[in-house]
């Protein structure tokens, strides 16, 4: 997501957000035959309505940040149902199932993590020149 706020505007990144909602709600439909309520599916059409509406008044979008924004989206939300299921599966909580996969997401995101950046910036992390506000952000965290 947050290489599809670099990419669009800030307008552009807060409907991909959005979008989430409405794409959770029908992978659930058609991965797990997940019915909704009336309330549910209105209160998700208002959010899609709204979406639209937004959408015609931001332009600010190149394609891509479009591209990078639909595959965060997809796979956010995919990995929302994942973690649901294996939870309910397992019956675990979130900060023990948490517990079990931040390993593998941290090795996965340090293999590669600074080749997607490349692909998306044009620039190797190793590129970038500390300045004294990154250090002190680095070193408060």
């Amino acid at each position: 997501m947050n290489f599809s706020l670099m990419l669009n505007s800030v307008g552009f990144y807060q409907i991909s957000k959005l979008s989430m909602i409405p794409v959770v709600c029908v992978m659930e439909w058609i991965l797990n035959n997940k019915q909704y309520s009336k309330e549910v599916k209105m209160s998700v059409v208002v959010v899609v309505i709204g979406v639209g509406v937004c959408t015609v008044t931001d332009v600010k979008v190149n394609l891509k940040g479009f591209m990078c924004a639909c595959l965060a989206v997809l796979s956010t939300s995919f990995q929302q149902i994942s973690i649901g299921s294996l939870k309910k599966k397992h019956s675990v909580g979130s900060f023990e199932l948490l517990s079990k996969t931040a390993p593998i997401q941290a090795t996965s995101l340090l293999i590669l993590g600074p080749f997607i950046d490349y692909i998306l910036s044009g620039t190797f992390i190793t590129d970038y020149k500390m300045s004294s506000g990154a250090i002190v952000s680095t070193l408060s965290f």
